[in-house]
């Protein structure tokens, strides 16, 4: 369980930096 919140974080985490580059 902790590995796949781990592997949905960074997914998240990456998706955000993603969004954020495309709007900057």
């Amino acid at each position: 369980m902790q590995s796949t919140l781990r592997s949905l974080a960074v997914f998240l985490f990456v998706l955000g930096g993603f969004l954020f580059q495309s709007t900057a």
